[in-house]
């Protein structure tokens, strides 16, 4: 029986109907913001390191291939935002849930997420290169061609994601739940998957790892 998995910790946002509203524009580099509303959208390739955000909501908001290195979000919710191609590596996320929202071909190289929740959102062709996963879970995520390699997943919840074609060489999956997901083509070691939950119907998708031929 697998054990047991913890569910992430939900951000803390209380009353946040009434935080302050801030463009997103208007957020300098280095700054530190807390109980703000984000909206707007920022002009392609602006580049804004070591921003923190400390229970904020980031809702519509629009900075495809904007440039966040050093992103600290805690106690956030991100919801129906476009993150396209945007450059989030050295992000620290803490209590964030990020719902609805599109992250094509978002590089999140070397984050630390710990207590994270994604439902619903875009990740095709994202990069989480040696990003470090604690008590996360993804829902309902599209995460096709995504590159998970040396990624530190142990533990982690994909719920019904679509893993086609996604790449986890090195990557740590001891103990990642990846039943219900579509595990086609895969890029993953029969040794770095060791250790990772599945259900009986995935093993033929796995099969080719093993060398092994179904009929």
């Amino acid at each position: 029986m697998p054990p047991a998995k913890s569910l992430p910790i939900a951000p803390e946002l209380v009353d946040d109907a009434k935080f302050a509203e801030l463009e997103i524009g208007a957020c300098l580099a280095g700054e530190q913001y807390a109980q703000v509303r984000l909206h707007g959208g920022v002009s392609t390739a602006a580049r804004t390191a070591d921003v923190e955000f400390h229970e904020t909501v980031f809702e519509k908001v629009v900075m495809p291939r904007s440039q966040w290195p050093g992103l600290v979000l805690c106690d956030a919710r991100v919801a129906l935002c476009d993150l396209s191609n945007a450059d989030l590596r050295d992000a620290r996320l803490q209590r964030v849930e990020i719902v609805s929202s599109r992250l094509t071909g978002t590089s999140f190289c070397y984050a630390k997420l710990s207590n994270v929740l994604f439902r619903q959102c875009k990740l095709t062709l994202s990069v989480f290169q040696n990003a470090d996963f604690k008590t996360c879970v993804l829902q309902d995520c599209d995460l096709v061609d995504a590159d998970l390699c040396g990624t530190d997943l142990r533990g982690v919840r994909f719920e019904n994601c679509d893993l086609r074609g996604s790449r986890l060489f090195g990557a740590k999956l001891t103990d990642a739940d990846l039943r219900g997901s579509n595990l086609e083509g895969l890029g993953v070691d029969a040794a770095d998957i060791r250790g990772a939950i599945v259900e009986a119907a995935q093993l033929l998708q796995l099969a080719p790892l093993f060398g092994l031929t179904v009929e």
